[in-house]
């Protein structure tokens, strides 16, 4: 449940690009509580069909308007994100959880 809300904000979220809105998307179908993921940019460039050099790319700007944190941990090791839920707009009014589940 805690992927919808994440979800919910970021598609909310003032974002410069489609394709950075598509990134954090993909980086949040990733994050644990804490809103912290680890998925490599081959696995990202394979979820949402855009070249890796251009998420490198789309990263840095994120990362520039505070949206997401890089903790880079060096050669073949994996990056490890963090999405700043803070900086997002609210959670939905709107229980999803009780609607579907009664």
């Amino acid at each position: 449940m805690f992927t919808t809300k994440l979800t919910e904000n970021i598609w909310s979220t003032q974002v410069r690009n489609p394709s950075g809105k598509l990134i954090l998307l993909a980086l949040a179908r990733y994050a644990n509580k804490k809103c912290i993921c680890w998925p490599s940019i081959e696995t990202l460039s394979g979820d949402t069909f855009i070249s890796e050099r251009q998420i490198m790319r789309i990263i840095k700007q994120l990362e520039a308007d505070k949206l997401i944190s890089v903790y880079r941990a060096g050669w073949n090791k994996p990056n490890v994100y963090t999405i700043h839920c803070d900086t997002m707009s609210p959670e939905p009014s709107i229980d999803y959880y009780n609607i579907v589940n009664g």
